[in-house]
């Protein structure tokens, strides 16, 4: 077998180089260290960063006896409701396909009365708004910061 001499450079320059792989006129190259990761601790997440100065956070994660998966189109509602005005004061929705899935409220605490008391509960609807499980309504701490894991059923 006769070799050239641009085979010989290409294939020595092979055995120091990172993994690549050619598909048509893209390269793509595997990292030779991979990306530093950023430790959050468990008391926190990534996305508490995001909280405004000043304004209140609840957060948890929506969840049933196991793990469930939803129909297509299921929608989650959180509402935070006033028990001393008996009105909504936040609701927020989102899709979901499963359960156990995260859910975050962020606002201002302006709005809240210090002489009333608010709860939290869940509902998950299907694509036709049928009720497939609904938490009961759990008392909101004053904290600017709160967990709060919501249980369906």
């Amino acid at each position: 077998m006769k070799w050239t001499l641009p085979l010989m450079v290409t294939l020595a320059s092979l055995g120091t180089a990172t993994a690549q792989t050619k598909i048509g006129n893209v390269t793509l190259t595997k990292p030779s260290t991979p990306a530093p990761t950023r430790a959050v601790p468990a008391s926190t997440s990534a996305t508490s960063t995001n909280v405004p100065a000043g304004w209140y956070e609840v957060k948890g994660r929506i969840s049933a006896a196991a793990p469930v998966t939803l129909p297509a189109g299921s929608t989650v509602s959180v509402i935070m409701e006033d028990q001393t005005a008996r009105g909504q004061f936040v609701r927020i929705q989102f899709k979901a396909s499963r359960l156990s899935t995260p859910y975050q409220i962020i606002f201002s605490p302006g709005r809240l009365n210090s002489n009333h008391q608010y709860t939290l509960r869940a509902t998950v609807t299907d694509a036709s708004g049928k009720t497939l499980y609904q938490s009961s309504a759990v008392r909101v701490p004053t904290a600017s910061r709160s967990v709060i894991d919501l249980t369906v059923r």
